[in-house]
């Protein structure tokens, strides 16, 4: 399917109707939650304003694990440097903001196949039918529980911390099992 013939505000082909007007889809939102976003940039934000003023008010060297020795000037720098990366964060948290508000991320489940953001700053989602899906598997990556989805033209991650609650991404997958159940179903006859 082409990018011209997806309304992004919906993830679905222009000429089918939307999640809302078609009980057979489900939609679920797919995105960075906000106060996890609004965490992050007021912890890097103290952070940037406590290692400034550490910075300002260095006179003295430093010595990181006992193996790099810095003088007070190579301390000042670090610490401005440690500074400056956080204040980085909370303009990549800003920006986060803008991208969630200007690109809502959706996943959505259709009768033959779903929706969904190839990675987080996608503009055009991935179709991808349920006939082509080969395997699904789940793991967890520092306790973020991911379901991994292979199918014939690749693979598609979808991170349970992106749903708006732990019941959310429950629910997508059994959503998806079910629809994936039914699409063999038919297929195998």
């Amino acid at each position: 399917m082409h990018a011209a013939q997806i309304n992004r505000n919906t993830m679905t082909p222009d000429h089918t109707s939307t999640a809302q007007e078609n009980p057979a889809n489900r939609e679920f939102l797919y995105a960075p939650r906000w106060g996890m976003m609004i965490a992050c940039a007021v912890f890097f934000g103290i952070c940037g304003l406590v290692l400034g003023a550490e910075a300002d008010s260095n006179d003295r060297g430093l010595i990181i694990n006992g193996i790099i020795k810095l003088s007070a000037a190579g301390a000042t720098t670090f610490y401005r440097v440690l500074s400056w990366s956080s204040f980085g964060f909370v303009v990549l948290a800003a920006i986060m903001f803008i991208v969630r508000v200007l690109n809502p991320q959706k996943l959505l489940l259709t009768q033959d196949g779903f929706y969904a953001p190839k990675w987080a700053w996608s503009r055009t989602p991935t179709f991808i039918r349920y006939r082509n899906i080969r395997a699904v598997s789940s793991y967890a990556v520092s306790g973020q529980e991911i379901l991994k989805i292979v199918h014939a033209d690749g693979k598609q991650n979808v991170t349970a911390s992106l749903f708006e609650s732990k019941y959310a991404f429950e629910e997508f997958c059994q959503e998806l099992s079910r629809r994936l159940q039914t699409a063999r179903g038919i297929a195998a006859r």
